[in-house]
C-alpha cells in the first residue's frame, strides 16, 4: 500500500530531463489504464523527432529513444557483414537465407526436399560471415550452391558454387543414357544432339526409345 501510494504521489520529470537520447519537453496528455490514469511527456529525441512516451518506460529505462536507437542496432547487425547496403541483399547472403530457410523452416520452399529429408546446415554455417569466409564469393551471377553429395548436409566439405550444367550432372533425379557404346547423363547428350535438357528429359521420362528420344526431330508445325 504504501508503495502504491508513493507511485501515486512521485512529482512529475522536470522538463529537460534527459533519458537516453531523449529531453522531457514537458507533460502530455494522461493516459487511460487499467489502474486509473499515468503521466506521459513530450520528449525531443537526439535525431529531431518528437515523440509522447508513458513516464514508467522513461523512469524504467524501457525506451531510450523515438525508436532511431532500435533502428540503428538492427542495421549495424546487418551491415556488418557488407551484404545487405541499402536494405538489398547480395547474391552470396541471398543464397545463404535460402539454404537456412529450406533446412529448418517447414513452409520454406521445398523444405519437403532438404529440412524435410533430415538435410541440415552444419552450425558453423548458421553464421552468415562463416559461410562466406569458407565457400567464398560467388564466381559469376550463374553459379549457385551445390552439394557434393545430395544426401549430405551443408557444410564447407561437401559444398561448392556450381553452374547450372554441372548442378545437373549432380541432380539424383539425373539419369544416365548409353547408346551406341557411350554413357553419359542427360545433361550432356542434350547439346551433343541439339536438343534442350527439359526436351530431352521428357522424352526419355515419356518412355521413349532412347534412339528416338536422341535422334528425332523436333516436330515443326
Amino acid at each position: 500500500m504504501t508503495s502504491q501510494k508513493k507511485k501515486r504521489n512521485r512529482k512529475p520529470t522536470p522538463t529537460g530531463t534527459r533519458f537516453g537520447r531523449l529531453v522531457v519537453l514537458g507533460q502530455g496528455p494522461m493516459k487511460i489504464t487499467t489502474n486509473g490514469t499515468a503521466r506521459r511527456y513530450w520528449c525531443q529525441c537526439d535525431c529531431g523527432k518528437a515523440k509522447l512516451i508513458d513516464s514508467c518506460s522513461l523512469r524504467g529505462g524501457l525506451t531510450r529513444s523515438c525508436g532511431c536507437l532500435h533502428n540503428e542496432q538492427v542495421a549495424s547487425r546487418e551491415f556488418k557483414h557488407g551484404h545487405t547496403a541499402g536494405g538489398v541483399w547480395s547474391a552470396e547472403y541471398r543464397t545463404w537465407k535460402n539454404m537456412v530457410a529450406r533446412c529448418s523452416k517447414p513452409n520454406a520452399n521445398h523444405y519437403h526436399r532438404y529440412g524435410g529429408r533430415g538435410i541440415k546446415v552444419c552450425k558453423r554455417w548458421l553464421s552468415f560471415p562463416m559461410f562466406v569466409k569458407d565457400i567464398g564469393l560467388k564466381p559469376t551471377p550463374e553459379h549457385s550452391i551445390e552439394r557434393r553429395d545430395n544426401d549430405g548436409d551443408y557444410k564447407s566439405s561437401n559444398c561448392y558454387w556450381a553452374l547450372r550444367s554441372e548442378q545437373h550432372r549432380n541432380k539424383s533425379s539425373n539419369h544416365l543414357v548409353t547408346f551406341d557404346g557411350k554413357t553419359k547423363p542427360v545433361v550432356d547428350w542434350a547439346p551433343e544432339v541439339g536438343l534442350k535438357y527439359g526436351t530431352l528429359l521428357a522424352r526419355l521420362n515419356r518412355g521413349w526409345p532412347v534412339e528416338a528420344a536422341l535422334f528425332r526431330p523436333l516436330r515443326i508445325w
